[in-house]
């Protein structure tokens, strides 16, 4: 029963994550729809990214040009059909990092908070899981929030130079090409970055400037970086996001595929039965040795 338990959670947050995108896509949620956030990667279709720019507000774009010209096939859809996708997207990504943890985590209010305004938070999350492996993934919060990019502060601090320059390279890769494609647009999105930072947000947000959130987002990631405890760096991007609202804990549960492994808590696949198994099941005769 212990290995069939994490199964049977992961399962159930499953069928919940089906039933919500189900849910969405047929426009039964009426007024509670989701996806006030995701509205504005949407409204990136019309070409127009800043024009209505302004922190804390709806259909505000914040993030680099090359991020809405990466979903573009996506933003080319109608509304329904985007936010589906995207659900399904962030819906997916939160049961690949929780697991069989997908349902009791629905009870911390960050998390079904993001899911329902459809922010990048839990994308971020699987950005910093998989950037474990693959180094190139930090490009992902470099384009969209920027500040997601003080992790790298992890490979210096290690002397990590071939990782670092491959999450470097990434960024400046999709950044050159962008540029190309888009010259006004980054033009338009630097002076964005420069105006908004002295702007308050209208919504409740963590009262604390960027300014000393970086500083010590950064020394915590040298910390963590020397003392070999990763787990520091879902906490360091979380503190050093450009606006820290309540839906945006759920960077967090990058930490829970580790605290998974940790526990016991891994989703296992059945043995295959060998052949002779199958021959002989059901039979009451033994196995020949």
């Amino acid at each position: 029963m212990r290995t069939q338990l994490p199964r049977l959670g992961r399962d159930l947050g499953v069928i919940i994550g089906f039933a919500w995108i189900a849910a969405v896509g047929t426009g039964v949620l009426g007024d509670l729809m989701p996806g006030y956030d995701a509205h504005a990667y949407w409204l990136t279709r019309s070409g127009d990214l800043y024009g209505q720019a302004h922190l804390g507000t709806k259909d505000t774009y914040l993030y680099s040009p090359a991020f809405a010209q990466l979903i573009s096939p996506l933003s080319a859809l109608p509304w329904t059909a985007f936010i589906t996708v995207w659900t399904a997207l962030l819906v997916g990504t939160y049961i690949w990092l929780t697991g069989p943890l997908a349902v009791p985590l629905l009870l911390l209010w960050p998390i079904p908070f993001e899911l329902h305004e459809a922010n990048i938070h839990i994308l971020l999350a699987g950005m910093l899981v998989v950037s474990e492996r693959w180094p190139a993934a930090w490009a992902f919060g470099l384009v969209t929030k920027v500040t997601p990019g003080i992790g790298l502060v992890w490979y210096a601090v290690r002397r990590e130079w071939r990782p670092l320059a491959v999450a470097l390279a990434a960024t400046a890769g999709i950044a050159a090409v962008s540029f190309t494609l888009a010259p006004d647009g980054w033009r338009t999105w630097v002076g964005l970055l420069t105006q908004s930072a002295a702007v308050s947000p209208s919504t409740p947000s963590l009262p604390v400037p960027l300014l000393p959130r970086l500083v010590a987002a950064g020394l915590l990631v040298a910390w963590g970086a020397r003392a070999d405890r990763r787990w520091v760096l879902p906490v360091a991007v979380t503190l050093a996001l450009p606006v820290v609202w309540v839906n945006s804990l759920a960077v967090l549960v990058a930490l829970v595929p580790a605290a998974r492994r940790r526990f016991g808590l891994e989703v296992r696949s059945r043995p295959v039965p060998s052949a002779p198994a199958l021959a002989t099941a059901g039979t009451g005769l033994p196995r020949a040795s």
